[in-house]
């Protein structure tokens, strides 16, 4: 009476996804772009991407870059790193990362 649970992304209601990979020296942006997509809804971002403030204040986000070109924006760069090779490399609580759509 064994009951299996599938685990999926929608179990914790969350997903992550993958936009950019290093494999030796081959560099792959990966995407999503679904020819039944219309209204370019599902249309994902290719490559690392940089988010920044504009002058408005609002969050924009430019894709395409490899991972050398994007560290070049670490300084304006909203996207910062939380892990790395399986490394933690900053925690935080919701309460902070929520803080900060405010900012």
């Amino acid at each position: 009476n064994s009951k299996t649970t599938v685990v999926t992304r929608d179990t914790f209601g969350m997903a992550m996804k993958a936009t950019y990979g290093e494999f030796g020296d081959e560099k792959l942006f990966i995407y999503k772009d679904p020819k039944t997509d219309k209204g370019n809804l599902k249309k994902s971002q290719k490559g690392c991407c940089v988010v920044f403030k504009s002058p408005y204040g609002e969050f924009e986000c430019r894709d395409q870059f490899t991972w050398d070109e994007a560290r070049l924006y670490d300084n304006s760069n909203s996207l910062q790193p939380v892990f790395r090779n399986g490394e933690i490399l900053r925690t935080e609580t919701f309460a902070e990362i929520r803080s900060r759509m405010y900012d």
